[in-house]
Parts: C-alpha cells; structure tokens; sequence
C-alpha cells in the first residue's frame, strides 16, 4: 500500500520563505536546518526518496534495502517523524518482499505507533494497510481481512480513492485465500473500476492479474490467459519488472499444464532472466521447477537435471524447506529417468527427510511415491509392487481435490500416482489390473483439465 509521505516539491520553498523572512525556527519541517550543510544533506535524502520510488517499480529490493537504511539512520539523527515514517515504510515494504515477514511486521507496527502519537490519518493508513499484508503472507487471513478493513475505512474517510482501490484489492485477495471467489471477484472489480478512472496503470495490471489468478482457481484457463496477457502487457509498459515477472511466470506454468510445454518455456525463461536481475530468489524458485518440470515432459533430461540441481542448492542457501522437498524429488524423478536408480533413491530418501508431514502432506507422499517406484525398478519384486499398490489405493478417497501446496494440488498428485501404480502393474505383467489405474488417471486428468499428464499417459500405455 504506498502513499506519499513527504512533500517533495514544497520543501525547498518553505526553506527559501523561512531563509528571507529569516524565521527557520518557526518552520517546524526544516527547524534543524541552520546552515547550507543541512540543505545538501535535505537535497540527499529527498534523491534517496525518489530513487525509493522507482526502485520499488523496478522490483529492485536490495538497492531498496540499502537506501532505505540510509534515509532512516539520517531521519533518527534529525528526529523528523515525516522521514522516519517514509523509510520504515519503504524498509518494511523491502524486507516483505524479501520474505522476511517478522522483520518487515516489526517495522510496520513502529509505523503504526508514530502514526497513532501524531494522530496522522494519512500514515495509519499506510501502517495498518502493510500490516495487513504481511498478515495476509502469514497465512493469517482472519488478523489480515481486519487490518484491511480499517484500511478501508481510513481511506474512504481521507476520500484517497487510490488506497480505496488498494484496500478492494487486498480484501479481494484475502477473500480469494479463503476460498470465497465471488466476493474475491466483487472486490477486484470495484479495484479496478477506480484504478482505470485514476489512471493507476501499474495497479490496473495488477489487479488483471490477481482476476487471472482468480480464473486460474476455478480451472477457467481461457479467460486465466487472457488475464495474465492484459497483466504483462500493462507490467510491461509501466516499466513494473517485479510484476512482469510474475505473470510471466504464470502464463508459462498454464501452458505446462495445459501440456503446452513448448510455448510455455519462452515464458517461464523470461521470467527467469527477470527474477535473477532483480535478485528474487522466490521468484526465482518457482521459474527453476516449473522450466524443470517442462524439460522432463519434454524428454531434455540433461537440461531437467541442470534446472533442479541450481534450484536445490538455491533453496538449501535461502533455508527454503519446502522447495528443497520439491527440487530433490525432481532430481530422483529424473534419475529414475535416467535409470540411475542409487542416485534417484538418494535424493528421494533426502526429499523424505527434510519434509514436515504436517505441512507438506502431499509432496512428501509424492517423494515416497517415486521412492517405491525407484525401489521397485532397482529390484522387481511383488512385495514392492503390493507396497506402490497399498500407497496408491489409500489415496483414493482424497480424490475430490481439497487442498492446494506450493501450486501442487493433490489431484495431480493422485493422478501420477494412478499412472506409476498402472507401469508398475504392467511391468509385472498384470496389464489388465494396469488398465484400471490408468482408466481412473484418465478421469482425475479430463475432469481436472491436468493435460501436462496426457503425455505420461500415453507414454505408459
């Protein structure tokens, strides 16, 4: 949620009316300023203001990160709570962005506390909006929808239709999150009303892309692309990189599991390119699986292989769990590709080992899955195969597709495992038991829209 908090333009002519009538001190926003040093110092911190402002455009947060800590320890020296309040601001923003949701929730609330003691209605605004957003990035939607909502009602009594549209926004995402579309949908639209009349470009593309992402949910790819489309192009054009590279991202995975895995590499590698110049290691990780993922449809192993070791070792270096889950099952699923079967059971027993079965239910279940299908190719035996087949079956009621992690949901997941279960039976000579797995794959595949496990499919037949 942004605002400006400092007046650019009128600082410099208050400090000349205050130089001429000679009165500095009766001028609260430039009182510590008694000689031309202070004046230079001013000019700096207002340049890293306006660097702040297009750096968070550009998506560039470590640049913002450095400038921003600048401008707060020169707004601490001189005890002005306009600057201290615009760098806490753009830190806070900086450090979310980042994933470092405590620090960024710790900075936010010291916003709050300045704007509650100079009663500013303007800066609760911005304080309580980002707290709510890192609220919403904690999962806790109940704390997050509360938070927007006095945002809200700040906004409207400021009659600040920009933060209103914000506020839609948000309350539209946190709806979206609980898995109430139609209000999510209701709100966005009121956001995007006013960000069209306000001219708001860059908030215009975004909310294309949160309704996409709104489509993308409710399995309506057609109208998802369309979405995402107007959303880049929008990104594009207002220079917004950090976006761009998101839905980018997104139009590249909606091929991948539309089956679409050529047309959707150009995508996901732009995106790539975007996220490593910007150095968003998230954004990042989910560019190197979902291009890992495309390569394995597509047969180029070797370019799999280079993909998933980069994004293991990127997310062992950020302390990222779950994508350690995800990039290490990728590498046993390529060994088992490869039929390296000791390599594959390596990195499958150390997805298994670091995963949380609270937390990471079914891609743990995936990494024992292709465990047992490693195991089993290394040495066929029924014993191994009653195991897969026992794993699989216990799933079956599971099949109504509940759940969602890490854009892995549990029908995907249920219908590999169907097609594992089938090559398993069918190697063991049981093709007619096999064809049942594969018929109840087939339908979770066709009712899902999960097209990317066509190939595997038929590939098994």
């Amino acid at each position: 949620m942004k605002d400006v908090l400092f007046p650019f333009a009128s600082i410099f002519s208050l400090y000349k009316v205050s130089l001429l009538k000679k009165r500095s001190g009766k001028v609260p926003q430039i009182g510590y300023l008694n000689h031309s040093g202070d004046l230079f110092a001013l000019a700096q911190v207002v340049m890293y203001l306006r660097k702040l402002s297009v750096l968070e455009c550009l998506g560039d947060v470590q640049r913002s990160i450095t400038i921003s800590k600048k401008g707060l320890a020169f707004a601490k020296k001189m005890h002005d709570a306009n600057l201290l309040s615009s760098f806490l601001r753009n830190l806070g923003v900086a450090y979310w962005g980042l994933g470092k949701n405590e620090e960024a929730l710790e900075l936010f609330n010291d916003l709050l506390h300045i704007a509650e003691k100079s009663n500013s209605k303007s800066l609760r605004l911005v304080a309580t909006g980002n707290i709510g957003l890192v609220r919403f990035w904690m999962g806790h939607n109940e704390a997050a929808m509360k938070y927007f909502s006095r945002a809200l009602a700040i906004a409207m009594e400021l009659d600040d239709k920009r933060n209103v549209s914000i506020a839609y926004e948000s309350i539209g995402q946190t709806h979206k999150e609980m898995g109430h579309h139609k209000e999510a949908l209701s709100y966005y639209d009121k956001a995007l009303k006013i960000a069209i009349e306000q001219g708001n470009r860059r908030g215009e593309g975004i909310l294309y892309g949160n309704i996409g992402d709104l489509y993308y949910d409710e399995r309506k790819y057609k109208l998802a692309f369309e979405y995402f489309g107007k959303a880049q192009s929008i990104a594009s054009e207002a220079q917004d990189r950090r976006s761009e590279c998101i839905w980018l991202a997104n139009r590249g995975s909606l091929h991948t599991i539309l089956g679409e895995e050529e047309k959707g590499v150009p995508f996901l590698e732009k995106s790539l390119e975007i996220a490593e110049q910007l150095q968003l290691p998230g954004s990042e990780k989910i560019c190197l699986r979902e291009l890992t993922r495309a390569h394995i449809a597509l047969g180029n192993l070797s370019v799999a292989e280079e993909l998933s070791l980069h994004g293991a070792e990127l997310s062992r270096k950020t302390k990222d769990r779950q994508n350690q889950v995800w990039f290490l099952t990728l590498i046993g699923i390529i060994a088992i590709r490869n039929r390296s079967m000791g390599k594959a059971i390596t990195n499958l027993k150390n997805a298994e080992k670091i995963a949380e079965p609270a937390e990471d239910t079914w891609q743990l279940f995936r990494a024992k899955l292709f465990l047992k299908r490693a195991q089993f190719l290394k040495r066929k035996s029924m014993t191994a195969l009653e195991g897969i087949r026992s794993m699989v079956d216990s799933i079956q009621a599971h099949e109504k597709g509940a759940g969602e992690v890490e854009s892995l949901k549990e029908e995907e997941v249920i219908a590999e495992a169907y097609i594992i279960c089938g090559s398993c039976l069918r190697e063991m000579g049981k093709g007619k038991e096999a064809k049942e797995y594969d018929k109840r794959a087939r339908a979770l595949i066709e009712k899902y829209k999960l097209y990317s496990l066509r190939r595997q499919l038929k590939v098994k037949s």
